[in-house]
C-alpha cells in the first residue's frame, strides 16, 4: 500500500523499534517502495497526491540515521518525475460551422515530468472546457463537451541550453501516440419560436495534433507564451485558437 498513512506507519514503527543495522535496512527499504509507488502514481498521472508522498518519504531518507548517501542520490535524481513544473494552459475556440457561431473555452494545468529515462520532458493534464453563449440577433448557440471520460492531453519534448541565453529552453508538441478521448463539441443553435438545432462538431480536435500544439518557453517563474491559430478545414467550417501557457515552479 503506498499512501501518506503508510508512510506514517513505517514511521512511527521505525521510531519503537532497536536502531540495528538491520531495522534501518528495512527502514530504507521501506522508504524506496513508497517513492516507487509515488513515481507510479505520477505516471498515470496522479501528480499531486504522487508528488506529496514523493516529497514526504524522501524528506524522511533524508534525515535518517546514518545517512545512505547512495540512496539518497538515487532518490533526488528520481524528484523531476513528479513534477518539475507545471504550464497552466488555456485557450478560446471561436468556431463556426454551418453558419452557426459558436465559442469553446478549455483549460488544463499540466503538469511537467522528466522521462523515466531522464532524457526528455512530458507535460501532462486534463482538459476542462467552460459553456459559454454567443448571442446572434435574436438567437442563442452554445457548445458542449460530454464529459463521459477525461480528456486527458500530453506533449511532450526536451528542455536544451542555448549558447547566449540566459534560461534554459522548454520545447513541447503535441504527444500524438497517446491513448485519449477525442474531444467532441455539441453544438446546440436556440432561436424564439423554432424548434432547438443540435449538431456534432470536432473541431477542437484540430488543435490537438503536434504541428498545432507546440511552443518553446524559458524555463523561468510565470514566464508566460500566447499563441494564435486560425484554421480552414473547409465545408464552412473555420475555426481561431487563441490562448497562453504560463510556467510556474512547484
Amino acid at each position: 500500500q503506498f499512501s501518506m498513512g503508510m508512510l506514517k506507519r513505517v514511521f512511527l514503527m521505525r521510531k519503537l523499534m532497536p536502531k540495528t543495522k538491520v531495522v534501518v535496512q528495512d527502514y530504507e527499504s521501506c522508504l524506496e517502495a513508497q517513492m516507487i509507488g509515488a513515481r507510479n502514481m505520477c505516471r498515470a498521472m496522479q501528480f499531486s497526491k504522487g508528488r506529496r508522498l514523493f516529497k514526504k518519504a524522501h524528506y524522511l531518507l533524508k534525515y535518517s540515521r546514518p545517512v545512505n548517501t547512495s540512496l539518497l542520490q538515487k532518490a533526488s535524481s528520481q524528484r523531476g518525475e513528479c513534477g518539475l513544473f507545471t504550464l497552466d494552459f488555456s485557450v478560446k475556440m471561436r468556431a463556426v460551422s454551418g453558419g452557426v457561431p459558436y465559442i469553446l473555452p478549455a483549460s488544463s494545468q499540466l503538469t511537467v515530468v522528466n522521462t523515466p529515462d531522464r532524457k526528455g520532458i512530458k507535460a501532462c493534464g486534463v482538459l476542462s472546457f467552460k459553456r459559454t453563449a454567443v448571442k446572434r440577433g435574436v438567437c442563442t448557440a452554445q457548445a458542449t463537451v460530454p464529459e463521459t471520460r477525461p480528456h486527458y492531453i500530453c506533449l511532450k519534448g526536451t528542455i536544451t541550453r542555448q549558447a547566449g541565453k540566459k534560461y534554459p529552453i522548454a520545447r513541447l508538441s503535441f504527444d500524438g501516440t497517446m491513448a485519449r478521448t477525442l474531444v467532441r463539441e455539441s453544438v446546440q443553435y436556440i432561436c424564439p419560436k423554432k424548434a432547438p438545432v443540435v449538431f456534432n462538431e470536432r473541431l477542437f480536435e484540430q488543435l490537438l495534433v503536434p504541428k498545432h500544439m507546440h511552443l518553446a518557453i524559458p524555463v523561468v517563474g510565470s514566464e508566460k507564451k500566447m499563441f494564435r491559430l486560425s484554421l480552414d478545414p473547409g465545408g464552412a467550417r473555420k475555426s481561431v485558437f487563441q490562448g497562453s501557457y504560463t510556467l510556474h515552479f512547484l
